[in-house]
């Protein structure tokens, strides 16, 4: 088929898999428009009017279709992860790789773990780029791998490697220990920032425009995947209770501004 015919073949590497992309969002289209002229892609949504327009080498397939993909790609947001499980429990093909693409790790793993057959092959990922961080492709990009049950993990790393990515093996608690540290801190920083109705000033500094950077990687992202991100992360919360704290004892240490300027 002329999809079949754009695949991409890696010396020492056997052809890839078939490749599905479960959810056509806006990472599961990001994604879609990245493999689809490599490997090829089939995609499915539960909302059909998403698979319209789709790039050349993507073609969008049933729901029973999709179970039967060699290597299943959810790209679906955090919530809506374990009711879709729970459905292709059901009708995964055995022996298949099912990875998920999740900004948290405990839970999704969790999930799949108990949704999904022990004949099927699970692996963790978290891209840590997106469609805007990544417009140019793959090539260079990082991507947490916490592989759970593959038969090839070595032959699995390199086929993500041979497509220019920099793969990071960890576990799912260290990925999210990290993270909540990290994306998760970011995108809270970010949504404060948004609520204080920051913005590019005539009178700014450096380091303030430094700062509206973060706006960039938050405003494009849904309130859903913010509260996800939160939510989700079971290390979350204790890194903004410390942001918190951190903020009031400098505001303590700074003490009252109103004790008086008359000597300025």
């Amino acid at each position: 088929s002329p999809m079949r015919a754009r695949r991409f073949t890696m010396p020492g590497l056997p052809p890839p898999p078939s490749i599905t992309v479960i959810g056509c969002g806006r990472f599961g289209r990001f994604l879609t428009e990245q493999l689809a002229p490599i490997v090829g892609a089939a995609v499915w949504d539960a909302d059909p009017t998403r698979l319209g327009d789709l790039p050349a080498g993507a073609r969008p397939v049933s729901w029973d279709e999709a179970c039967a993909g060699e290597v299943l790609v959810l790209a679906v947001p955090i919530r809506a992860l374990p009711a879709l499980l729970d459905r292709l429990g059901k009708q995964v093909r055995p022996r298949s790789l099912v990875i998920d693409t999740a900004s948290v790790k405990v839970w999704p793993m969790r999930w799949m773990r108990a949704s999904l057959p022990g004949t099927v092959q699970i692996l963790g990922t978290h891209p840590l780029f997106g469609p805007d961080s990544a417009p140019r492709g793959l090539d260079g990009q990082r991507l947490v791998l916490v592989p759970e049950r593959v038969r090839y993990p070595h032959l699995v790393r390199r086929t993500l490697e041979s497509l220019g990515l920099r793969c990071v093996e960890t576990t799912a608690e260290g990925h999210d220990r990290e993270i909540a540290e990290t994306q998760a801190l970011t995108h809270w920083i970010g949504r404060a920032l948004e609520r204080c109705g920051a913005r590019p000033r005539d009178v700014d500094t450096l380091g303030y425009r430094r700062l509206l950077e973060i706006l960039r990687y938050v405003e494009n992202d849904s309130w859903e995947l913010f509260e996800d991100l939160e939510r989700w992360n079971p290390y979350a919360r204790p890194v903004r209770q410390r942001f918190l704290e951190a903020l009031a004892h400098l505001d303590d240490e700074i003490g009252d501004s109103d004790r008086g300027d008359s000597d300025r």
